[in-house]
């Protein structure tokens, strides 16, 4: 049944981007129970109970811990990259928008016609 008083979305307003910034909290259901925190932080926690389990002699385990940490390094790379890729398109934009501004003043300015000057001697 729908709300009758209009169709206002719920929530914050917050739309669109979600991104994978750098900071974006994740959680995680690894073989331990869930992981908590932005990639950083669950790679850390990973490799923590990957040498744990080592300490405890259990290979199988450790390597589990290993590939869950290598995947969430894989994460952070892949995030590292898309920042690095954005803020070079944002400088280029800048860059060229200045250019195009430079450009336009110009085209703007009034250019003096040699036929109309009127030398005084």
């Amino acid at each position: 049944m729908r709300n009758s008083r209009g169709s206002r979305p719920r929530g914050k307003g917050r739309k669109g981007n979600t991104g994978n910034g750098t900071n974006r909290v994740f959680e995680s259901s690894g073989p331990d129970g869930k992981v908590r925190g932005n990639s950083l932080q669950i790679i850390e926690k990973y490799q923590a109970h990957a040498r744990d389990a080592l300490l405890g002699g259990d290979r199988i385990v450790a390597e589990n811990f290993t590939q869950h940490a290598e995947h969430y390094i894989r994460l952070l790379e892949s995030q590292k990259e898309f920042e690095i890729q954005r803020s070079s398109h944002n400088v280029h934009r800048m860059v060229n928008g200045k250019k195009n501004l430079n450009k336009e003043k110009k085209e703007a300015e009034p250019q003096e016609d040699a036929s109309q000057q009127v030398s005084i001697n």
